[in-house]
């Protein structure tokens, strides 16, 4: 799916050459002529990144930057032929990820949004990523990575692993451990909770003893 680009740029002869230029690359572009437009264009759609000019009517980008960050963490580049350090300072103070002046190189600007959402993308990537020594849990795809092999986690022992990671260092009892994996399922005894963490053990291997038993009273995770 092609990325979608904001562009927020008065001049419409420069915004006309950029959004060609991007299309022609394959990229989804829309168009705002002012700030005020700009602004309830990118609140009520969705973009991966925004162009925006700093001199504007309207609000200038500079109100635009700040406002959009009250809301929302959507790139933005600022495109300005304010190139004095204040002012570039001022983007980076308002929230800007990235600066370049007029005149610019479309390819330039180009290299700069390729960096920027590889970046982003990393950095949402990172989050869905726990790691503790040699495991890795994805906890969008419910798998587990230890010493290099992906395994895919059943559902309760999903569920019992991040519950004891969440409360990591706190002693969870199995009658705890239950009511939030199984909750207002069919009544099951509380030795069950044993099993599934044998099989959860299993499946850490060499990193199993991060789940300590705590005799006569649960398991935590350390």
């Amino acid at each position: 799916m092609a990325e979608k680009i904001l562009l927020v740029e008065d001049n419409i002869q420069a915004s006309n050459i950029v959004r060609d230029y991007f299309r022609k690359k394959e990229y989804d572009v829309s168009t705002s002529y002012d700030g005020l437009s700009g602004l309830e264009e990118a609140t009520k759609n969705s973009y991966d990144i925004i162009f925006l000019d700093a001199m504007m009517p309207g609000i200038d980008g500079f109100t635009f930057c700040k406002k959009i960050r009250e809301k929302m963490d959507v790139p933005i580049i600022m495109i300005t032929g304010l190139s004095d350090e204040e002012n570039m300072l001022k983007g980076y103070t308002m929230g800007a990820d990235d600066y370049i002046t007029k005149p610019f190189s479309l390819a330039v600007l180009q290299a700069k949004t390729i960096a920027l959402l590889k970046r982003r993308s990393m950095i949402k990537e990172n989050k869905n990523l726990m790691e503790f020594g040699n495991l890795k849990i994805n906890v969008e795809q419910h798998t587990l990575e230890v010493d290099g092999e992906v395994k895919k986690l059943p559902k309760k022992q999903y569920e019992i692993l991040m519950y004891l990671i969440e409360n990591k260092g706190m002693i969870l009892t199995r009658e705890q451990i239950l009511n939030v994996a199984w909750q207002d399922e069919y009544a099951v005894y509380d030795r069950v909770v044993d099993t599934h963490i044998k099989k959860l053990r299993a499946l850490l291997e060499s990193e199993a003893d991060r789940i300590e038993t705590v005799v006569g009273t649960g398991y935590m995770w350390k």
